[in-house]
């Protein structure tokens, strides 16, 4: 199901039995999984008036967005033109690298990919996302910040436990 409900406001909500954060999405299929079924609502357009008119009624705060038709047609086009011109560069820097010494190299090779976790999207998990999702993340000190960020926010014991249990699992590992 595409679509997403977005808190177009300028301060953090409560809402769905989770904090919002401005400017932040919460994917329609998620919520299906925690209203719809549960209450019985058809996939797409029902399930999104149902949002409208039962939990987030209120159109100064909520932006909720249902797409009827998926456009992975266009989407694949576009992947497989950048992975043409991404191996393409490849090719290019490999040869003008061939030419340089391991310092000069060392400058010129790719950063570091990003963390695809962020603080806020841990602290916004819910329950039942965060038991599956926090044991897959691996890096200590983003799950220590995540902590620290929890413990300020209020109903995220749970969350803070999780993730305490998860930084302490990460610490025994590592003796």
């Amino acid at each position: 199901m595409n679509g997403h409900v977005k808190n177009i406001t300028g301060r953090p909500l409560y809402a769905l039995k989770r904090h919002i954060l401005p400017g932040k999405e919460i994917p329609l299929s998620e919520l299906y999984t925690e209203y719809g079924e549960k209450h019985g609502i058809e996939r797409g357009q029902p399930f999104a008036d149902w949002l409208r008119q039962v939990k987030l009624p209120n159109k100064q705060i909520w932006e909720i967005l249902y797409e009827d038709s998926p456009k992975e047609e266009n989407k694949v086009t576009v992947t497989a033109q950048i992975m043409q011109v991404v191996d393409g560069d490849e090719k290019e820097s490999e040869e003008k690298k061939e030419g340089l010494s391991n310092e000069e190299k060392a400058k010129s090779s790719r950063p570091h990919i990003k963390n695809e976790w962020e603080v806020e999207d841990i602290v916004a998990l819910t329950v039942s996302k965060a038991r599956e999702e926090i044991p897959k993340i691996r890096d200590k000190k983003l799950l220590s910040w995540a902590l620290n960020v929890a413990k300020q926010t209020p109903n995220k014991e749970t969350i803070c436990r999780i993730l305490e249990k998860r930084i302490d699992d990460l610490r025994v590992s590592q003796r």
